[in-house]
């Protein structure tokens, strides 16, 4: 990780950790504020090489990030999607919505199951564009 300023570091995964804590929830793993926001860190700190997540948040491996978080060799496979009543078991989803940035909650039967934000108008006012499906190896 490059050296960051902490206030910026902390603005950042603040802004831009959804995805991360989307696959940290997907893992089975519901730790309270302060470990999720350790996790995210740690795994910045670790390096993309290691853990799979840049300095900015960005999951660029999702496989290697769920084998650091938990050992597990897993697939995961990007899906366009059109609704979420044909995801059944958890996983992440991006929702866009015109004039805002994209926003990542994990969906399970058809229903949004976590959702990082209280009031993220991505999921209000957008749609659900594409999700990442899970598959254990």
């Amino acid at each position: 990780m490059h050296k960051e300023k902490i206030q910026s570091q902390i603005e950042i995964i603040g802004k831009y950790c959804c995805l991360v804590h989307c696959y940290i929830y997907c893992c089975g793993i519901e730790p309270d504020t302060k470990e999720y926001f350790k996790i995210t860190y740690d795994a910045i700190k670790a390096g993309a090489d290691v853990s799979g997540v840049e300095w900015d948040c960005t999951v660029s491996n999702p496989e290697k990030f769920i084998k650091w978080l938990t050992g597990r060799s897993v697939r995961v496979e990007k899906k366009v999607i059109t609704s979420l009543k044909d995801i059944k078991d958890p996983a992440p989803v991006r929702f866009v919505a015109s004039g805002y940035t994209p926003h990542f909650v994990v969906v399970e039967n058809g229903a949004i199951v976590y959702d990082g934000y209280s009031n993220s108008q991505s999921v209000a006012k957008g749609r659900p564009l594409d999700a990442r499906i899970i598959k254990l190896r």
